[in-house]
């Protein structure tokens, strides 16, 4: 008699609201155990709470004041139509106080922008937000895949771990340790052990051909409103016709022009040419050098 008394199961009439937390919930049925201050809210379950919105299969709210989160199975979907976002996954818990929440498994957040999928995506106020596992972004400019990605509440994305970047509108692809992308302007910065490829040809699926246009460097920032790279520390070019060491160099990918800066060493395999600076322009392969120039030639005809 006592469970009878501390348990009541009620089919869904009206959405119920809990007013101390100002939540309101709903489902087919559900039951409350005023014992242990837990509802449990079964098929088509829903929360609100301020604007958002919690869907799942089942849902268990622990409102005990010590307490307060609720737990969240199968079909979870969380939606704020004010800040126009949706994120769904297999499970997830919300310490709706706190407005802490995370959804995990099959995790995918979706605004008007971009699509990014984890295997765990946690949120602090909707402001803050933390995805890991395998993480994989796109918008319409890239398509980023990381371990791990930070969202700050400016809307910059920090990715780490064996980032891989890909240009969607070019093909061309970048490798690095950690990138800081800043949504709102599409502008990037690409950290430890750059890696550029550059699309061989329009059409082909395939990047890193022969004569594949490469660089390396340490860091490399990537404007979007000049579509221009700048690459700094140990820059690296090659092209399958010669190597470029530079200091820093800038990367002009609308007119196709490659430009360093600083002490440039160009070697075509045969000779070596020092200079101040050079020019070259990608797909014809033509250089321009710049300042004192030196070299060290091959004897022509030596092997």
């Amino acid at each position: 008699m006592l469970l009878f008394f501390a348990v009541n199961l009620c089919p869904l009439i009206a959405d119920a609201y809990l007013a101390e937390d100002k939540i309101y919930y709903g489902a087919d049925s559900y039951s409350i155990n005023y014992e242990k201050e837990i509802i449990t809210a079964r098929g088509h379950a829903f929360f609100k709470k301020g604007d958002v919105t919690v869907y799942a299969r089942t849902i268990v709210i622990h409102y005990a004041d010590q307490e307060k989160i609720a737990f969240l199975y199968r079909n979870v979907r969380v939606e704020n139509p004010v800040k126009n976002f949706t994120i769904t996954g297999d499970y997830g818990e919300a310490r709706y106080l706190s407005e802490y929440y995370f959804i995990k498994g099959n995790a995918k957040y979706r605004d008007e922008e971009r699509l990014i999928e984890a295997e765990k995506i946690e949120s602090v106020k909707w402001e803050q937000y933390t995805f890991s596992g395998t993480v994989i972004y796109t918008d319409r400019d890239v398509r980023v895949s990381a371990r791990s990605l930070q969202v700050d509440e400016r809307n910059i994305a920090s990715f780490d771990d064996d980032v891989h970047t890909v240009f969607r509108d070019s093909g061309d692809e970048i490798f690095c340790k950690k990138i800081r992308y800043f949504t709102e302007t599409g502008s990037s910065e690409f950290h430890g052990d750059v890696l550029y490829i550059q699309k061989e040809k329009e059409g082909k699926e395939n990047v890193g051909g022969e004569n594949a246009f490469i660089v390396r460097s340490g860091v490399m920032r990537y404007d979007s409103s000049s579509q221009t790279l700048i690459m700094v520390d140990n820059v690296y070019m090659m092209n399958g016709e010669y190597t470029i060491y530079a200091p820093l160099a800038r990367y002009d990918s609308v007119r196709g022009l490659f430009r360093t800066i600083g002490d440039t060493e160009l070697n075509n395999g045969r000779d070596t040419v020092y200079c101040r600076g050079l020019v070259s322009e990608v797909k014809t392969g033509k250089i321009e050098l710049k300042g004192s120039i030196e070299g060290v030639f091959a004897a022509r005809g030596s092997k």
